[in-house]
């Protein structure tokens, strides 16, 4: 935080009234006495350096160099390759579309890298994947849209843990534009949440709580009638908007979405996962109508593979209870 500090002028007590803190805690900051602060104290000095957030955290996981690990480059031409824009024509490699069990596979294989944390293996499978995806959705449509929307949703994934906010923002609506043509609403719904996950990692809190919860609004099911899936993208639209109440302090609005929450949860017999893929839905274990703060949201640590950040799409009976 110094180097930015001072790459733009600024002295200790300038940068404190700029982002409404105190001269005190930029000053342990900076000397290493405190390792930590509030999640709205560091946005708010974020915003002050005009920098993302990801920049003052700066906890991503970094992936060893091997022959096995990918570039974060490929993946990111991948993500905004020219033939992708409207109105102009897609380069095609001469090869056919990708026969869907090979493709669900390749989709599942990404996704079980992803969950073990295997991040450079997944960088080095996304690029390739969404170009299958990319040519098998062109041949055949919907039945191939989904699992191209999955392909982008875990490259949106990967780029939050590597702290390329913008880049993951763009995979995601990729990600929902691929999903619409596969006409799967609950698919879409949990995409929403990984889009609002992507726009708390840029400190965009009540963006990111408004935006879940309009979604949620529009999906919500009759909970005595809901199929068990409705119920599990539902309430991790929910839990994705206690999140990102959560790290902007508003423990009222915490408090109301996990009260909804419960309905959907008494429902359900057993563990859930549904959407395997999907992000933003929290188990909900711990969630405590008092206990909404900085871990619950995962935005305060660096990005979590598990519950809370980048999470599948899981409820349990009984959670927030």
């Amino acid at each position: 935080m110094r180097k930015l500090r001072v790459e733009r002028g600024l002295s200790q007590a300038e940068l404190a009234e700029l982002a409404d803190v105190s001269i005190d805690l930029v000053a342990k900051l900076e000397q290493g006495a405190r390792q930590s602060a509030r999640l709205s104290s560091l946005t708010k000095l974020a915003q002050a350096l005009d920098v993302p957030l990801s920049e003052l955290l700066d906890k991503r996981p970094r992936m060893e160099p091997s022959p096995q690990t990918g570039s974060l480059l490929a993946v990111r031409d991948v993500l905004l390759a020219p033939g992708e824009l409207p109105g102009v024509d897609r380069h095609e490699d001469g090869g056919g579309a990708t026969p869907a069990t090979d493709l669900e596979a390749a989709v599942r294989i990404g996704w079980q890298s992803y969950w073990s944390g295997q991040l450079g293996r997944v960088a080095a499978i996304v690029p390739g994947l969404i170009g299958e995806a990319r040519t098998s959705a062109a041949a055949v449509g919907a039945p191939a849209a989904g699992l191209l929307a999955q392909a982008y949703q875990l490259a949106a994934c990967l780029m939050v843990h590597m702290g390329k906010d913008e880049i993951a923002a763009i995979a995601t609506e990729r990600a929902l534009n691929a999903a619409v043509l596969g006409n799967d609403e609950l698919q879409w719904a949990t995409l929403h949440a990984t889009y609002s996950w992507v726009l708390g990692h840029q400190g965009r809190y009540l963006e990111a709580e408004q935006h879940a919860i309009r979604v949620a609004e529009r999906i919500e099911p009759v909970v005595s009638k809901a199929e068990a899936k409705q119920l599990t993208v539902w309430g991790g639209l929910l839990l994705t908007a206690v999140a990102a109440a959560a790290a902007a302090g508003r423990a009222d609005e915490c408090r109301e979405y996990i009260s909804w929450a419960r309905a959907g949860a008494a429902r359900l017999e057993t563990d859930r996962y549904d959407y395997t893929a999907g992000q933003g839905a929290t188990s909900g274990r711990g969630h405590h109508s008092n206990g909404c703060h900085d871990a619950l949201c995962g935005y305060a640590s660096g990005p979590d593979r598990g519950p809370g950040g980048g999470s599948r799409s899981a409820w349990r009976r009984g959670s927030s209870m």
